[in-house]
């Protein structure tokens, strides 16, 4: 039955007097279901670098566009790895695409 509602509300369908988007902002605003912290956990600078990052750009031209050093940049890579619980860029990106999933 919780899966049937999980998948209905995901749907877009409203059960129980819940707003999807509710529902899945609290879902969000917790944690992945891998147990990884999601996307709402990270700082909005944390979060322009990711996007950054996810749009192919390297640390160099990143902190250009910020105006911050690239050493800056590069611990902000270390953070986001470390609350994603990826180890590359490109795992990142995978990261990032599925936070998208279900945004309001």
């Amino acid at each position: 039955m919780l899966l049937d509602t999980l998948a209905a509300v995901c749907s877009g369908e409203q059960r129980y007097g819940v707003m999807p988007s509710k529902l899945l902002h609290h879902f969000r605003s917790v944690q992945t279901d891998n147990g990884k912290p999601a996307k709402r956990s990270l700082s909005k600078r944390e979060m322009a670098v990711a996007e950054l990052i996810t749009g192919g750009m390297s640390s160099k031209v990143i902190a250009g566009e910020l105006g911050i050093r690239e050493s800056t940049v590069q611990v902000f890579r270390r953070r986001l790895y470390k609350k994603a619980g990826v180890g590359s860029a490109v795992d990142l990106v995978r990261w990032m695409q599925a936070m998208e999933v279900g945004n309001d």
